[in-house]
């Protein structure tokens, strides 16, 4: 499903808050990302896909 977005630049849109970064990868259930715009500065971290994420933007 997010197959499409992985090395792309993304803004994803979770219940409170925006998190800008390039997709790594993705294994369901997790997403890798690494942060360029978020409260996590420049570091690699993963999101677990669930009904937290309202909206994937691709940017670049």
């Amino acid at each position: 499903m997010y197959e499409e977005y992985i090395g792309r630049i993304v803004e994803i849109r979770l219940k409170n808050r925006y998190i800008t970064g390039r997709i790594i990868s993705y294994h369901n259930p997790l997403i890798n990302i690494k942060h360029i715009s978020d409260d996590l500065q420049n570091i690699t971290g993963q999101i677990v896909i669930s009904s937290k994420i309202e909206e994937i933007v691709a940017i670049n």
